[in-house]
């Protein structure tokens, strides 16, 4: 469910000892944010993210199973940016430095200081609002693509996908703009069923966003086929012989690149 549409804003918070977790579920609520869940692992946070979409994730570090700021990294690279504050006993300058990298509203020392705390609070809420005025601006301009991951499913725009490829039988990876990549069970048949014809199949195992093509180039190795190529994330895609006319009428562009000096029609 995105965000956008949400009723008043949410707020998941990781954390394993239950005295700590009571206080700061108090003051969230009274600073006006609705507590959602509260997991006490990072595995935990991970599912409840997934689940809820919140607005705001609040964690510590040291939770049970897979730590806070592990959970929060793999979050992150899945595509979700709701904004996070860490609240924590841990002084240890690797897990400032990791809260830095993570863009983190900020590190907070337990035991937890009232007028700190409500101020992250509100650089939270500045930057959730000024995200949500994004979306709603962008939101005529975006087809949402709903794809399985990990026993949920996401909406993904489908002009941040540059491709998604095939890796085993039932699992799929989808690349984002940014590098960001998601791991997916629903299969390129099932993917392309639900996209716009900006998405296409150039090879069995492949689907393409024909928006982010920026170069073909004939494949070296098998003669009639060629290969979609991205520069800055050092990939190469098969177009197949069958499927280049196809790819031809799709953009109903030329594709050129300096090849021996030829084109590749």
């Amino acid at each position: 469910m995105s965000n956008v549409f949400k009723k008043g804003l949410t707020c998941v918070i990781a954390d394993n000892h239950a005295q700590s977790r009571f206080k700061i579920v108090e003051q969230v609520t009274n600073l006006g944010f609705y507590v959602v869940d509260t997991p006490a692992s990072g595995d935990g946070l991970i599912d409840s993210v997934y689940k809820f979409m919140p607005d705001l994730i609040i964690t510590g570090v040291l939770l049970d199973r897979t730590d806070g700021i592990t959970a929060c990294e793999y979050i992150k690279k899945q595509g979700f940016n709701s904004p996070i504050i860490i609240i924590s006993r841990s002084t240890l300058s690797k897990h400032y430095s990791a809260a830095f990298e993570l863009e983190c509203i900020d590190y907070i020392n337990l035991p937890l200081p009232y007028e700190r705390f409500k101020r992250a609070i509100m650089r939270a809420k500045k930057r959730i609002e000024q995200h949500k005025k994004t979306l709603l601006m962008e939101e005529n301009n975006i087809k949402r693509i709903r794809v399985k991951h990990r026993y949920h499913t996401i909406d993904i725009n489908e002009n941040s996908m540059i491709y998604i490829e095939k890796v085993d039988r039932r699992k799929y990876e989808i690349c984002l703009t940014e590098g960001r990549v998601i791991e997916t069970s629903s299969s390129l048949e099932e993917i392309q069923a639900a996209c716009s014809k900006s998405i296409m199949r150039p090879h069995r195992s492949f689907l393409v966003n024909l928006d982010h093509i920026k170069m073909v180039i004939p494949d070296p190795i098998i003669q009639g086929n060629y290969l979609i190529v991205y520069p800055s994330i050092v990939k190469n895609i098969p177009l197949t012989r069958r499927n280049y006319k196809q790819f031809l009428y799709l953009t109903r562009n030329e594709f050129f690149q300096a090849y021996n000096s030829r084109s590749i029609t």
